[in-house]
């Protein structure tokens, strides 16, 4: 179901470990920046930098367990750094990868 409407998140998007694009609105790539750290780009900046942004997923380290917690690292008008760590550190999922959903709203 998609909502439209001046409520409506102007960007969302869902990727895998690999920053492969499972579905997205606004979006124009994920890319990997190394060990636990993901950026989003919009296909269209934002006018400043408060909007909000709603993160979640799940990450299993090397041993199977989702222990993970995902937070946004750095906002900018026109992409979002989306951090991804466990409690031993900042991981890129283990094993088991990592499924992130993003959803960015304007204030």
């Amino acid at each position: 179901m998609a909502y439209f409407g001046s409520n409506a998140a102007e960007v969302s998007c869902a990727w895998d470990g690999n920053s492969t694009i499972a579905g997205s609105h606004g979006v124009s790539s994920v890319s990997d920046l190394g060990t636990g750290q993901t950026r989003c780009n919009f296909s269209t900046s934002f006018g400043n930098t408060n909007y909000t942004a709603v993160v979640g997923g799940a990450a299993s380290n090397t041993n199977g367990a989702f222990d993970s917690f995902i937070v946004c690292n750095q906002k900018a008008n026109d992409s979002i750094i989306i951090l991804i760590a466990f409690p031993s550190g900042l991981n890129n999922g283990g094993t088991g990868g990592a499924n992130t959903n993003l959803a960015c709203f304007s204030n």
